[in-house]
Parts: structure tokens; C-alpha cells; sequence
């Protein structure tokens, strides 16, 4: 058995074991999950219905390609790896983002800089690591579940991606919500065979008036061998520099 099979086959004992994970041992989890699901593209699914995406991220747990449908429009984000310019040649603070959008027969093509509001940002953040996460135990179906609490009051301030290479740009980043009215907790659930992602819970309690109230949303991971992701041929040059972002959080946030 190789050195990575002796390594996996480790830790999916481990992941079998109810003895709780400490936190050296859960970054080794992690860092299995993201060789075992990283290059494999796979759809991130609302398990009541409303949303969908499907995903590709590389083996350092950096998102790479992301291709969602609301109605009649699709949308497809290539995460460059790239870091991003402002057309006044200064450096952003993100990575290099290509937008584009199907409305149509047409479509568009636009640059922007990653950011902390980002669709989908919370889960890949504990893919790679960015927060500390908590051992649950086992399931009932004897899967792995990993949580962090999401704190309202944790903005980022101090993000520093230069080329968005995931893992590599763990200790520069803190976390940031897209609407300061929630907290609660994000659990992240493990096959312990495949050491793929299965899940991901969001429990959270909004103090607004129009969402008050502890709810929970299930989200599953599905895998299907012929699901390949690449950016769509549009014959339409992207921007080579972006604009910096206005006031707030990008339009669509991290979550639908």
C-alpha cells in the first residue's frame, strides 16, 4: 500500500471511531476530503427544493468553477486562481472572478473580485480549514458531522488572498456573514469510506422581523461521474481588470 493509501485508509478508521476528534486530527480529515472530492465535480442541492448548484473545486479546497440556473438565466463563475486588477492597475484584495450570464441566446461576460459574500463561501471555508470546527460524532447512519458556530459578530477584516489558492491562504483569512442579523451553527457531514462530503446543515436564528425564528436547511452532496465543468464558449473577451466593489455585499450573497 502507498504512503496517500495508508494515509486514507487511517483516516477513514479514525472517521469510524466515536471517539471525539481533536483538532489536529480534523485538519488531517479535512485535508483527506479535500484529495478524495478535489478535481470530481459534484451538485450542491437544497434537499427542500428552491436551489441548486453544481461544483468543482481543486485538491487544496480553492473553488474553481461554480454553474447555477434561476429560471430562465444561467450563471456560470470561473475562479481564476488569477490575483485580480483594478483598471487602475493597483492590485485588489480578492481573486480574479469571471462572470458569466445566459439570458437567452446571449450571453455576458464580466470580472470582479472574490469576496467574503461570495455564493456557497461558507461551506468551502470549512472545507479548507478557515474555521475552527467542533467534533460531533458520529450520525445515525454513521457518517462524520463537523460544526462551527457563526457568529454575527466576526466580519472580515483582514483577508489577503493573492491568487485564491485555497488551503495555502488559511492563516490570512477570518470569517464574514452577509447578513448580521443570523448566527447559529454550519455542520458539515463525512462519508467515512469515500471521505466525501454529504452534507451540510445551516441551523441558524435571525433576530430581523421578516425572518424570525430557528430554522434549518439541509443541503446534500450528490457525485455523478459524467458531470464535467468548463467555462461556456461565448466568443466574448472578459474584462482584463474589475471595478472596485460598492458599498455592501455583493448582489445574491453566499446563500440562497
Amino acid at each position: 500500500m502507498s504512503a496517500q493509501g495508508a494515509e486514507r485508509s487511517a483516516i477513514q478508521q479514525r472517521l469510524a471511531d466515536s471517539r471525539p476528534l481533536g483538532p489536529a486530527e480534523i485538519g488531517q480529515v479535512l485535508a483527506g476530503v479535500r484529495r478524495a472530492a478535489g478535481g470530481t465535480a459534484f451538485r450542491f442541492t437544497a434537499e427542500r427544493g428552491g436551489f441548486g448548484a453544481e461544483i468543482l473545486f481543486e485538491t487544496d479546497g480553492h473553488v474553481r468553477f461554480i454553474r447555477s440556473q434561476v429560471n430562465s438565466t444561467m450563471s456560470f463563475t470561473d475562479y481564476t486562481g488569477r490575483a485580480a486588477r483594478y483598471c487602475d492597475g493597483t492590485f485588489a484584495s480578492g481573486e480574479l472572478v469571471i462572470e458569466y450570464r445566459q439570458a437567452g441566446a446571449g450571453w455576458t461576460v464580466k470580472t470582479r473580485e472574490s469576496s467574503p459574500a461570495d455564493l456557497l463561501r461558507p461551506v468551502f471555508d470549512m472545507l479548507v480549514g478557515l474555521k475552527p470546527l467542533r467534533d460531533d460524532g458520529l450520525t445515525s447512519d454513521g457518517a462524520r458531522a463537523l460544526s462551527a458556530g457563526w457568529n454575527p459578530k466576526t466580519t472580515m477584516t483582514r483577508e489577503k488572498v493573492t491568487g485564491g489558492r485555497g488551503a495555502a491562504n488559511a492563516g490570512s483569512s477570518t470569517f464574514a456573514l452577509a447578513d448580521p442579523s443570523v448566527s447559529g451553527v454550519e455542520t458539515l457531514v463525512i462519508d467515512p469510506m469515500s471521505l466525501l462530503p454529504a452534507r451540510w446543515t445551516f441551523t441558524f436564528t435571525a433576530s430581523s422581523s421578516q425572518r424570525s425564528g430557528t430554522r434549518t436547511l439541509p443541503y446534500r452532496f450528490e457525485y455523478d461521474s459524467l458531470l464535467t465543468l468548463e467555462p461556456p464558449r461565448t466568443g466574448v473577451a472578459p474584462p482584463a481588470c474589475v471595478e472596485p466593489p460598492g458599498p455592501g455585499f455583493p448582489p445574491g450573497g453566499f446563500l440562497r
